[in-house]
């Protein structure tokens, strides 16, 4: 196959006509447009130190192939079973990735991946704790219309995550289905600004009992905005501390987050826990059960805080403990910083009690 892939030109197609296995990486360079057709097959790829199909020029599509990825010696995190190098682009269709070590698809600076279909997969009991389902880095672009995508390993604490974000990438989610063992479906890394974008697309993270990181991790510069999408919590996720998973975790004044729309449902954690950075609603549904709409991580807010609640709907249930009773306004001791706002306008939370039982009636 490595014959076939370095013969290539602009305008051809390779059309796989059996399963195969390999033990090194390819390097197809073509200047133009080409395809790589698995017509149903599977690649079996057990590789040292090596990425299995590494674009090094030109535009690739790529269809109707399985690939099982086992990258057995780096621990880096810098190789991926497809990995689009600089000024290259990638678009996958009714591709199956499985990765049991290191990256499923890594993009590199100025890079462009569109995912319209597939699936995509990080396995239980991967081992190297940079891994991740797509890693965009400095500059790139990612578009994804559609496929499944897994992060299926457990109770491991590390920097893996569903999408990492690095150094002015940009990823626009407009649907699918993701699910995260371990949380990160966006994990921020890198001084630079990154963008992300979700318009729709159902959102899953944790397991029962198993250490579970926020579904947002935003903890460098960056810009996200959220119109649509379902996310969603499962009951006994637990993060570092042993406490219940937030969905959102805003940790520097260069994180800003707006909602437009989308149902956000965490029964047993806080909504959103912040220290600093920007959180604007201006739509969407959030249920919060258990947990606190807004929990500070310190017991004061940073300078350039804002939190704007403009409209939207919020559930949660009354408890008697001021400690963690549920509403959005902090005590006076909790926001002693005047550079800090929150303004809450629109619609207010809604309190939910449990539902009277009826009294039993005598007997007659």
């Amino acid at each position: 196959m490595e014959d076939a892939i370095d013969a290539l030109v602009a305008g051809d197609t390779l059309t796989l006509l059996k399963d195969i296995s390999t033990d090194c990486g390819f390097y197809p360079y073509v200047d133009g447009e080409f395809t790589i057709d698995g017509d149903g097959h599977t690649i079996t790829a057990d590789i040292a130190n090596d990425g299995l199909f590494n674009l090094m020029g030109g535009v690739l599509t790529m269809k109707n192939i399985k690939i099982i990825y086992t990258e057995t010696t780096s621990a880096d995190g810098a190789k991926g079973a497809i990995i689009i190098n600089s000024d290259c682009t990638a678009t996958l269709e009714d591709v199956d990735i499985s990765s049991k070590c290191n990256d499923v698809l890594l993009i590199k600076s100025k890079g462009i991946l569109n995912i319209n279909s597939g699936k995509y997969v990080i396995e239980d009991g991967n081992s190297v704790p940079y891994s991740n389902v797509i890693d965009a880095q400095g500059s790139s672009v990612v578009v994804i219309n559609n496929g499944e995508f897994y992060r299926n390993d457990k109770g491991l604490t590390s920097v893996r995550a569903m999408v990492r974000l690095d150094k002015g990438s940009n990823i626009t989610i407009n649907n699918g289905y993701f699910f995260s063992a371990t949380g990160r479906i966006i994990f921020s890394n890198g001084s630079s600004n990154k963008t992300f974008t979700i318009n729709d697309g159902e959102f899953e993270i944790g397991a029962d009992g198993a250490y579970t990181d926020p579904m947002f991790v935003l903890n460098q510069k960056i810009t996200g905005t959220i119109n649509g999408g379902t996310f969603t919590i499962n009951s006994g996720s637990v993060d570092a501390n042993g406490a219940a998973t937030p969905m959102f975790n805003l940790g520097v004044k260069t994180a800003a987050i707006t909602v437009t729309g989308g149902t956000f449902n965490n029964a047993e954690g806080n909504l959103l826990n912040v220290k600093c950075g920007t959180f604007k609603t201006g739509g969407g549904s959030f249920v919060n059960t258990l947990g606190k709409v807004i929990a500070f991580t310190e017991d004061y807010v940073e300078a350039d805080t804002v939190i704007e609640l403009y409209a939207g709907t919020i559930a949660y249930t009354a408890n008697d403990d001021a400690a963690v009773i549920k509403g959005f306004i902090p005590s006076s001791s909790q926001v002693t910083d005047s550079g800090a706002s929150m303004i809450i306008t629109g619609v207010l939370p809604v309190e939910t009690e449990p539902e009277a039982q009826p009294e039993a009636q005598p007997a007659a």
